[in-house]
């Protein structure tokens, strides 16, 4: 297949591109600003009997006035057989303080994404989202629990998946969404995530200032008395999509929506421990009190997509977290 990744620069994205290059599929990444080291990366993982560049880019802000049209020569120009969607920003804190331009940013990009698709006749798409979708529910989730985000990033996150569901509805489009929990690990040292938004990136970010890293909740009713989340390598996440893309190219009827994560858990100080466990001289961790709004557990329900995709996670959490730390310490 030859398949655009829009986002396909980013963490999760660089990821997904790189499993489908290794797994023999074409790929065409699409970003405002792509990374070169990135880029490298993806390119290297395909087959050597591959005679031919498998990975182009084109840069292209998916908000601007002219995306669609823009976009639409792209995907007939590649030839592009799918799409996979993982364009937006995942900083809830930016989100939280400007939500009306997160909103209408998340939406903006979608919206073109899907016009120039339906314009250029491509009708298979993977949306990436996000188990924000969720909110503050606690437990194991599957994909009938209610939705009902508690911030601004959960509700573009939201309103997004609506959008995709809406044109699916109207246009015939064939689409999956696929909801991932905590996504932490790298394949490969250049698709590391550097932009510590989430508990393992920040963490380091602390100890690489010579700051104590920080617990916030230490009397859940949980085993170690903190948050338990679930946690699935960024490889695992990136095999769900192929998976997605592989059983609808074959024309298997799919769920809509699926969730990705392990059906496990981690808690926070599992977490916390295991890099100061990597990190030479680690001071302790300082216990705050809990923050609003943190459930004791959440995990995802990975029934469906084990049943009807036959994905399972395939990495511990030691693979993570030595994948995830080893580049910083290098």
């Amino acid at each position: 297949m030859r398949i655009l990744v829009a986002g396909g620069s980013g963490y999760i994205g660089s990821h997904v591109a790189r499993a489908l290059v290794a797994d023999g599929h074409s790929v065409a990444l699409l970003d405002r600003q792509g990374r070169d080291a990135a880029a490298a990366a993806i390119a290297d993982a395909a087959p050597s009997q591959h005679d031919h560049p498998v990975v182009t880019r084109h840069r292209l802000d998916l908000r601007a006035p002219d995306a669609p049209r823009v976009l639409e020569q792209v995907l007939r120009a590649e030839r592009v057989d799918a799409v996979v969607h993982l364009a937006g920003s995942k900083d809830r804190s930016a989100a939280a303080a400007r939500p009306l331009r997160h909103i209408d940013d998340h939406l903006r990009a979608t919206s073109s994404l899907l016009a120039a698709m339906h314009s250029a006749g491509v009708s298979r798409l993977v949306h990436s989202s996000t188990a924000a979708v969720y909110g503050a529910a606690d437990g194991a989730l599957d994909e009938h629990a209610l939705v009902a985000p508690t911030g601004p990033y959960g509700h573009a996150a939201l309103a997004a998946e609506w959008l995709v569901r809406a044109q699916s509805r109207a246009t015939g489009l064939v689409s999956v969404v696929l909801r991932h929990f905590n996504v932490l690990g790298a394949a490969h040292p250049a698709l590391v995530d550097d932009g510590g938004l989430t508990i393992v990136p920040m963490v380091l970010g602390e100890l690489s200032a010579g700051r104590a890293p920080r617990i916030h909740g230490t009397d859940y009713p949980t085993p170690d008395g903190t948050c338990i989340r679930d946690v699935v390598h960024a490889d695992d996440v990136a095999d769900a999509h192929r998976k997605a893309l592989e059983a609808m190219e074959s024309g298997v009827e799919l769920s809509g929506v699926y969730n990705v994560g392990t059906g496990v858990g981690a808690s926070v100080r599992q977490l916390v421990d295991g890099v100061r466990a990597r990190f030479a001289g680690a001071p302790a961790a300082i216990e705050l009190p809990r923050r609003e709004g943190d459930a004791a557990v959440v995990v995802a329900d990975i029934t469906r997509i084990s049943a009807e995709l036959s994905w399972q996670p395939r990495l511990t959490l030691d693979d993570m977290l030595d994948s995830a730390v080893g580049p910083v310490l290098t």
